[in-house]
């Protein structure tokens, strides 16, 4: 494993104009916003993902992942861990078809097209490397027998009554590489060398020791109308698509600096969301005895089949065409006429009463004979519960009472091997 020197940032935590400078980041990479412990604007991470620049990688990890100081004591080799699960939740979200209706392309961001990658090395895993198959007809004894060539140019004999031809013509076939091959191998290598400690790529041990052609960088655009004349004689489907994922491979991978390459997730809340939803469904339990605590983790796992999903059909005419009312995380347990309507949080913290979940629980709270109601945050550390909110029944008219909003901590680590597991 070719060791890096790896910086480390936190998704909405301040990020220092040296590292900004240094990887370049800008636009969407940061937030300006006015710090109160600093006295002054600062610079907040807004991406979760990896930037390579030279022998130094930028590591941005989602919000509550882990403390930065405790990251940073780590070995090399528990660094490269943590960062591929991250990304592997980053590749699982954006290039799996399961989320597709959900993962906004603008979201992502990258000088490196992956999806061509994977596309690329299905072919080679399919078919092999691509190769021109040859075929020229000579003289001789091994082979299969061009009849025609050979009755029309050998030699006729008899023998024992039989008619002897001689010589035989025999066809063979020569696989002959080209620029297609070795663009296929340069993509493979380079894609592994830039990123295979902390992406979770498949193997190019067969073909590594041929390296990488650093001609596929220099000379991009040369080479791309080349593939482009080659994928004009091409008939075969499978091979023309090759040549076209080649095409944009080499296209992003020269896109802005050959130094720095990047892969960005912009809107973690989104992927945050999706992985919450599986966790629930795989980890949740139901309440503790006294309704305090959201009894989520494995020892209080479920088989009996429970479906939280995001709930759009609800039912309610709204003003504005725009808007609608969808909480995150929706199930009725009609076995116990209870309906829970959580909402995930990908939050650094709560500053303010969220009227959002207040206002689905009178909405929908004709729906069951009891609601649960909980907001859902990344944590460092353990599951926990706490009250968000308690209304005071004071306040209250009778149908009313006891209306309290919990707020559960999963473990952010937790939630997204979860995640990433098929």
């Amino acid at each position: 494993m070719n060791t890096l020197k790896i910086d480390v940032v936190k998704d909405g935590q301040p990020l220092s104009a040296k590292l900004c400078q240094y990887y370049g980041l800008d636009g969407r990479d940061f937030k300006i916003s006015y710090d109160a412990a600093a006295g002054r604007n600062l610079a907040f991470a807004n991406f979760v993902g990896i930037v390579r620049k030279g022998d130094r990688l930028l590591a941005s990890l989602p919000k509550h992942y882990a403390d930065i100081e405790q990251f940073s004591d780590l070995s090399y080799r528990d660094k490269v861990g943590e960062i591929k699960l991250i990304m592997s939740s980053v590749l699982e979200y954006n290039l799996s078809s399961e989320y597709r209706t959900y993962a906004k392309s603008e979201d992502l961001e990258s000088n490196f097209s992956l999806s061509s990658f994977y596309r690329i090395y299905d072919y080679y895993q399919t078919y092999g490397l691509y190769h021109e198959d040859n075929q020229r007809i000579t003289k001789g004894y091994k082979g299969n027998i061009s009849w025609k060539k050979t009755i029309k140019k050998s030699h006729k004999l008899i023998g024992g009554g039989n008619l002897i031809f001689t010589p035989f013509y025999v066809r063979k076939h020569q696989n002959n590489e080209n620029l297609i091959t070795q663009a296929m191998v340069f993509a493979i290598n380079y894609t592994v060398q830039l990123f295979g400690d902390f992406l979770d790529l498949p193997s190019n041990s067969r073909i590594a020791s041929r390296g990488i052609d650093n001609v596929f960088l220099a000379n991009a655009d040369k080479i791309i109308g080349q593939l482009n004349v080659l994928q004009s004689r091409i008939f075969k489907d499978a091979d023309k698509a090759l040549v076209m994922n080649l095409i944009i491979f080499l296209r992003e991978a020269n896109t802005g600096s050959f130094e720095t390459k990047y892969i960005k997730q912009y809107d973690y809340a989104n992927l945050w969301e999706k992985a919450v939803e599986k966790y629930l469904n795989g980890h949740f339990a139901g309440l503790n005895q006294d309704g305090q605590q959201l009894l989520v983790g494995t020892e209080h796992s479920s088989d009996e089949g429970m479906r939280f999903a995001k709930l759009s059909d609800n039912g309610y005419n709204l003003a504005h065409p725009g808007w609608r009312l969808e909480p995150d995380h929706y199930w009725l347990d009609k076995s116990t006429g209870t309906q829970y309507i959580f909402d995930s949080k990908y939050y650094t913290k709560l500053t303010d009463l969220n009227h959002k979940q207040l206002v689905y629980h009178f909405l929908f709270r004709k729906r069951a004979a009891r609601t649960v109601d909980a907001l859902i945050m990344p944590e460092e550390g353990g599951t926990r519960t706490e009250k968000y909110v308690d209304l005071n029944n004071d306040w209250l008219p009778k149908a009313d009472q006891n209306i309290a909003i919990l707020l559960t901590h999963l473990n952010a680590k937790d939630v997204i091997q979860c995640f990433v597991q098929h």
